[in-house]
């Protein structure tokens, strides 16, 4: 909401105006903690400038403000515990200079973005100027992406079927990519596919079907090397234009392709 703070200020400087109060705020936390001789153990849930994010931005709301590693990696403090951000790391490794500031991560993949994530916990034992942690991982539900291209296969159903027999997928969220052409599709058995994966022991299942379009299976695939006159003229066949039209066509376009 705006108020006298934030009247006239671009975003920007709201946000920094935002980052320079919890910066101020973490330095209080700090001096309050500096006066107790036990260990110092900041816990916080935000997000730090520099950290590697992960599947928590698809479900933010809002913007995040982000705090800086020096306004947190105070030698006040013991070690630094932080929420929020889905990967574990370490943002101050290789510095024996402050405190360790980690993100723990969370202990459950939420998505295919986290899907070779190592998920886990850390143990931490903190006494006064001196913190030795690790790292523990557990078995957090597996997600698992299984791609199959049928778009020549004379059997796409029983290539489907082939591909989960040999995947481990028990317990696990699964998604199957299967990419088909209009034949293939009208041959492929979604529901025998969906069975296979439920006797296989799917936790979850989705299938995701990619269908290629007749117009680009006739302009043929892999089009990123061709030149403009090629991939012109693939296009002109696609569309049966004759081939005596089709040769006008690409001369009168070298004058566009060369800039004359």
């Amino acid at each position: 909401m705006e108020d006298e703070r934030t009247q006239g200020k671009t975003i920007r400087e709201v946000d920094e105006q935002l980052r320079l109060t919890l910066a101020r705020m973490l330095d209080d936390l700090a001096e309050q903690a500096d006066a107790h001789a036990s260990p110092r153990i900041l816990t916080g849930h935000f997000t730090v400038s520099g950290a590697a994010l992960g599947s928590e931005q698809n479900i933010m709301l809002g913007r995040d403000i982000a705090v800086q590693i020096a306004d947190i990696a105070d030698d006040r403090w013991d070690y630094i515990a932080l929420g929020h951000i889905h990967r574990h790391q370490n943002l101050t490794r290789d510095r024996a200079d402050v405190p360790p500031v980690v993100y723990a991560g969370s202990l459950e993949r939420i998505d295919f973005g986290e899907e070779r994530d190592v998920k886990g916990y850390c143990w931490a034992e903190v006494s006064r100027g001196r913190a030795v942690w690790e790292f523990v991982p557990v078995a957090a539900r597996r997600f698992v992406t299984l791609a199959a291209d049928l778009r020549r296969s004379p059997q796409p159903t029983q290539d489907a079927v082939a591909l989960i027999e040999a995947s481990n997928v028990r317990d696990a969220v699964v998604r199957m990519i299967v990419q088909l052409t209009p034949e293939t599709q009208a041959s492929f058995n979604e529901p025998l596919v969906r069975e296979s994966l439920r006797r296989a022991g799917a936790f979850y299942q989705a299938i995701r079907k990619e269908v290629e379009s007749l117009e680009r299976a006739r302009l043929g695939g892999s089009p990123e090397g061709l030149t403009p006159a090629q991939l012109l003229d693939r296009y002109l066949m696609s569309r049966d234009v004759e081939a005596g039209r089709r040769e006008d066509l690409l001369r009168a376009a070298e004058s566009i392709f060369h800039g004359d």
